[in-house]
């Protein structure tokens, strides 16, 4: 009888551990093996430690992208409100309170990183002076301490005393500011407009714009138009309508009936923010369209 032994197939070659590796190259002795062993070791953890590095600055560089600010515009109205000026003329120079057309602007800001506003430009669409209906009679000036100044020399002055003024466009004026948004929160200013000088007997001032703010390293936010007017010789505003001074003159209605018909293009720019005192002169000139 004989007997078979069945021995076991030889198990598959498995992955040997790096520890193994260790002890095996030790114990060959061999000098050479260690060198190239170790030095696979050191390059593959530099490669390691490189590929760590760029991901951890990746990581960091895509999280500096997400958390900067982000504004959006939340509301933009506009109006007069008073600020400090002076009266000039006949040698003598008194501190006043001057009417200035004031853009009330309120921003968002969408992300977690405050944003800082570092700057302000006003694009002038439009503008001038609505057409003077009245003989001039004063040589007063004055002027307030707007934070953009509309420069003389952006004026075409008419020829006669019922001429329009029309300023030069389009043109820009910027100014700096500093205006701070919080993280997810919202932040209200205010940006002030009018002439470099007025007499008192101009004719009401008005200009259609877009306001550029620049905020967090040259991001910029555009919106407008918007469009603003501010008082003049016999036509001031008064609560909800504007007082209008009449004149005994065969070419008076004509007149305001060019500038109900001014104001009313005003009014209709499309997507236009007009101011309060704007529409309220516009009601105010119905009577003579």
């Amino acid at each position: 009888m004989s007997t078979s032994t069945s021995e076991e197939p030889p198990a598959p070659d498995q992955p040997r551990s790096v520890f193994r590796r260790i002890q095996e190259v030790h114990r060959q002795r061999s000098w050479g093996g260690l060198f190239a062993f170790y030095s696979g070791i050191i390059t593959i953890g530099i490669a390691a430690i490189g590929l760590f590095i760029s991901c951890q600055a990746n990581s960091i560089a895509q999280e500096d992208s997400q958390s900067r600010a982000e504004l959006e515009l939340a509301k933009v109205t506009a109006d007069l409100k008073d600020i400090p000026g002076e009266i000039t003329g006949f040698g003598k120079e008194e501190k006043i309170e001057v009417d200035a057309a004031h853009i009330a602007v309120t921003v968002r800001n969408l992300e977690n990183a405050p944003s800082f506003i570092s700057k302000a430009t006003l694009v002038f669409s439009e503008g001038g002076r609505l057409y003077h209906c009245y003989p001039e009679d004063g040589a007063i000036q004055f002027t307030g301490h707007y934070t953009f100044k509309i420069p003389q020399s952006q004026i075409i002055k008419g020829s006669n005393w019922n001429a329009e003024w029309i300023y030069r466009v389009p043109f820009n004026l910027s100014a700096e500011v500093t205006y701070k948004v919080p993280p997810n929160d919202y932040q209200k200013f205010l940006l002030s407009v009018g002439p470099e000088t007025s007499t008192a007997a101009d004719a009401p001032w008005y200009a259609v714009m877009d306001v550029v703010l620049e905020h967090d390293d040259g991001k910029t936010l555009r919106f407008g138009p918007i469009a603003v007017i501010g008082p003049g010789d016999e036509m001031t505003p008064e609560g909800d309508e504007w007082y209008i001074g009449s004149y005994a003159s065969p070419t008076y209605r004509e007149c305001m009936k060019r500038n109900a018909a001014l104001v009313s293009e005003l009014v209709n720019t499309p997507s236009v923010v007009a101011s309060t005192e704007l529409t309220s002169l516009d009601r105010t000139l119905d009577k003579y369209r």
